[in-house]
């Protein structure tokens, strides 16, 4: 067949069977395009699957971290309502690292946020006091536990005098202890480490069970 008989066959190759190539073609590119889907498909799951993953890891690490922390919170701990003051400026907060260190000189050491009020004043003046709560005065001491930043005075309304340091000693409070820092510790953590020398202390109520961190309910942040 010479070429233009070839050129006249094509020429006339019934419609019909040209949309039936069409028609084929047409399947084979959709199969193509199935397939591209399919692909993308696979990779959104895998996305999803990376997600999840993520998302498993994450709580598992809160959970250790919870788990942490759940035993810090049995440590045997007290509470105290820790004041300080420098020059005019006075503030309170809720303490719980405190430890004697030593008895001669009678030492105990506190560690203060870094970012707290407390701690900048601390740093300007060198003392503080440790005020002693009965088990009775959890409310108290919830009412401290709220930032300088939120509760800028915290001490109005809460019946309060100078100690012999001219830190505010708390009037129903228990016990207290005044303190002049003789060490600063700064250790790779988010608290300092004050370390004080007792200079004034008495028992005001005696046989009254104290405040510990377990029984007020407060836990870590």
């Amino acid at each position: 067949m010479t070429d233009q008989e070839k050129e006249q066959s094509v020429g006339k190759l019934p419609r019909r069977e040209f949309l039936k190539g069409a028609l084929r073609a047409g399947s084979r590119d959709g199969a193509n395009n199935e397939e591209d889907i399919g692909q993308n498909g696979e990779n959104d799951t895998s996305l999803e699957e990376e997600s999840k993953t993520t998302e498993v890891k994450m709580a598992e690490l809160r959970e250790k971290q919870r788990g942490k922390r759940d035993v810090m919170q049995l440590i045997s701990y007290g509470l105290y309502l820790l004041t300080t003051a420098h020059e005019e400026n006075v503030n309170v907060i809720i303490c719980n690292w405190l430890t004697q260190i030593s008895f001669e000189p009678l030492l105990v050491l506190v560690a203060i946020e870094k970012q707290s009020y407390s701690h900048q004043l601390l740093q300007a003046s060198g003392i503080f006091a440790v005020n002693f709560l009965s088990k009775e005065q959890t409310r108290l001491a919830r009412n401290m536990a709220a930032p300088h930043k939120i509760k800028p005075f915290k001490l109005n309304g809460v019946a309060h005098h100078p100690g012999v340091t001219g830190v505010p000693l708390v009037d129903t409070a228990i016990a207290y202890l005044e303190c002049e820092v003789r060490h600063t510790l700064e250790v790779d953590g988010d608290h300092t480490l004050f370390i004080g020398e007792v200079v004034a202390g008495d028992v005001i109520t005696r046989y009254i069970e104290p405040l510990t961190l377990l029984a007020s309910g407060l836990r870590y942040k």
